[in-house]
């Protein structure tokens, strides 16, 4: 049942709505005290508005109607409609030329650490030997395994330490875990040692309920490479995203 008090602001916005006319603008009615239900409502069968304009004041409702049901959002009383639409245009340009950057910062990203991964492979070879369950089954939505790797200096500078990670996925390439390795002895040019490390192992986003199901014969260990130390103090590391 319409308290008296929203039967108010609706009477009010249809007030507001109705002072053009049939035939005037829309752009430049001013909004009311209504929900903004009821400004769609008043305009959808108006002519004026193209069908972007339209687009653009739903959006607006639409971006900002958690705001209403926070108590948080701008009034809009007194506005016009097309300062709304306005805004919301504003606003979408705006998201859009931050997507952008978003996405060529990524992109620069992805090359500047394709350049370090290829210096890295050209100076360290890791292989995965072999994964088995350990003991100890890890805690929460960890699985801890023990992992035998096989790393080869295949470069022509000593190596200190290195870091990356084992990542496991399943037979149709869906990440679903992965264990940090970190090694911290001298490998020199053309040695190639064997370790057997107990990794944690923790789960990617969405694959909680998996990391103890799956079997790791169906799943593929790949290494991941994410810095190397050099004994002459050169450093390989992967930038920063």
């Amino acid at each position: 049942m319409p308290t008296l008090r929203s039967l108010r602001s609706t009477i009010a916005l249809l007030v507001a709505l109705a002072a053009l006319g049939c035939g005037g603008d829309p752009k430049q009615i001013r909004i009311g005290a209504g929900p903004p239900e009821a400004v769609l409502a008043q305009l959808e069968h108006r002519k004026g508005l193209t069908v972007e304009e339209t687009r653009l004041l739903h959006g607006y409702f639409a971006r900002t109607r958690l705001d209403v049901i926070e108590g948080t959002a701008p009034d809009v009383t007194g506005r016009t409609v097309g300062e709304l639409i306005a805004e919301q245009r504003s606003w979408e340009q705006a998201n859009a030329r931050v997507i952008a950057e978003r996405r060529h910062q990524a992109t620069e990203w992805k090359a500047r650490a394709g350049r370090v991964v290829a210096e890295m492979e050209n100076a360290l070879s890791v292989q995965v030997l072999e994964s088995r369950d350990a003991e100890s089954s890890g805690s929460g939505h960890q699985r801890s395994l023990v992992v035998k790797l096989q790393v080869e200096n295949v470069g022509n500078r000593s190596i200190a330490e290195l870091e990356g990670a084992v990542r496991f996925a399943d037979v149709y390439g869906r990440d679903l875990f992965d264990g940090p390795v970190r090694i911290r002895e001298p490998i020199p040019p053309g040695e190639r040692i064997e370790r057997a490390l107990l990794l944690d192992c923790a789960p990617f986003m969405d694959q909680e309920t998996r990391v103890r199901q799956v079997r790791l014969a169906d799943t593929k260990a790949v290494w991941e490479p994410r810095l190397i130390r050099f004994e002459d103090g050169g450093v390989l590391t992967l930038p920063d995203e």
